[in-house]
């Protein structure tokens, strides 16, 4: 059966015996041991603010690479973001498996347009408006908008076929679209064929650190954009979510759960250090950086509710943030590029970094409650009897968090 608890969010309970034969014929083989978070969140999910808290964690680094020069390294934001998308969809396909023994890619695709298409058509809109009414290079500006609009800004940039400085910051939707196109049809063949999927994961990522250091040896790491834009290049980050959804995590929480505090203190530290154009991030330092993203993200679900990094991640305005992060990122980059002018205007400066934020979060609350809730709210894509818990409810965080040590465990 299916009840609500106190936040609203759907939380389903075992219905008795014959629930559990019908799990045991569609269960995946998905690690050595049915222990995965995956199998947690299938049978007993609710909302776990501490991921929200970490959308926000993410944006605000991107905030502070996109606008002051000191947080050159704030682009690892975008390595959290990927660690967290590959880990939520990949709990959801499952998830949908061991409920119904099949994914319809139909409802799956219709989901992700409506989480992903309406807030990015609306910054698209307004962007090409004022680009009509005020710019110069007009034709530019409408070609940024197409390739944006069809996801196709990874290649472009990585492949110098694009417009420079014009909704660049988009490649990132084009790599995650382009991860839902294949993914699901991979874990599909996975799961049918019994295959264990963590180690199906592990392959990947080795062959895409493979030839992302191949890329960089052959070319001498001149061109830093084809292996730092590209979807072949990057998608082990995502990768990296996919895996700590499946596989066994058990010592990975263990320590996690002891230092939960840990890596949210080496990922402020990097945003000052990293250059994401340096031949040693884009050989190994990308894959090393989704690693610790996947420990951040295992220790906010593993740690003690009373910890310092989780009170932080669940603080209301962080939360908040978290909420509204698709939003933040999709409007940081225009009007920060907006506020560049008149020529000659610094835009890295601390004033213009925060009058860049406040416009930008306002933006972005404004497309949150007024475009894409109400949209969701409406959407008619989800399965009934029992009805698999989206990752839109309420801010699309619907794994459970994982059961916290004992007391006397505790450092």
């Amino acid at each position: 059966m299916v009840r609500s608890n106190d936040e609203g969010v759907a939380v389903e309970q075992s219905a008795g015996g014959a629930e559990r034969a019908v799990r045991e014929q569609v269960e995946p083989n998905v690690g050595s041991s049915a222990t995965g978070a995956v199998f947690e969140a299938a049978r007993s999910f609710t909302y776990v603010p501490e991921l929200t808290g970490l959308r926000a964690v993410a944006i605000g680094l991107v905030l502070l690479e996109h606008n002051l020069r000191v947080f050159h390294g704030g682009f690892i934001g975008v390595d959290i973001f990927f660690v967290l998308s590959g880990f939520l969809i990949t709990t959801l396909l499952v998830r949908e498996y061991q409920q119904w023994g099949a994914i319809k890619l139909t409802h799956f695709y219709a989901r992700r347009i409506l989480r992903l298409g309406p807030a990015l058509a609306i910054m698209l809109a307004v962007y090409l408006l004022i680009a009509l009414i005020s710019a110069d290079n007009r034709a530019d500006h409408m070609k940024a908008v197409l390739i944006s609009g069809t996801y196709m800004m990874d290649w472009s940039q990585s492949l110098n076929h694009g417009p420079p400085g014009y909704l660049t910051h988009t490649w990132t939707l084009g790599v995650e679209e382009q991860f839902y196109l294949f993914w699901p049809l991979i874990l599909i063949v996975a799961l049918r064929y019994k295959l264990t999927i963590w180690k199906v994961l592990v392959s990947l990522i080795i062959a895409v650190t493979l030839w992302r250091g191949y890329l960089v040896y052959h070319t001498g790491n001149d061109d830093a954009q084809r292996t730092y834009l590209s979807f072949d290049t990057r998608i082990d980050t995502l990768l990296f979510g996919c895996l700590i959804a499946v596989a066994p995590l058990q010592r990975l929480r263990a320590v996690a759960s002891r230092f939960p505090t840990l890596p949210l203190v080496i990922f402020a530290l990097l945003a000052l250090v990293l250059r994401w154009d340096s031949a040693s991030m884009n050989v190994v330092g990308f894959t090393l950086v989704a690693a610790l993203a996947a420990w951040l993200l295992v220790g906010a679900m593993s740690g003690s509710s009373r910890a310092l990094a989780s009170r932080f991640l669940r603080f209301g305005p962080v939360e908040y943030l978290g909420r509204i992060s698709y939003g933040v990122y999709l409007w940081s980059l225009p009007i920060g590029l907006a506020l560049a002018n008149p020529p000659g205007t610094d835009p890295h400066t601390f004033r213009a970094f925060l009058l860049t934020s406040l416009l930008t979060v306002s933006a972005a609350a404004i497309s949150y409650h007024f475009v894409e809730q109400p949209i969701l709210s409406r959407r008619r894509f989800t399965r009934t009897k029992p009805a698999p818990a989206d990752e839109h409810t309420p801010t699309y965080e619907v794994v459970r968090r994982f059961p916290e040590r004992p007391a006397e465990a505790r450092p």
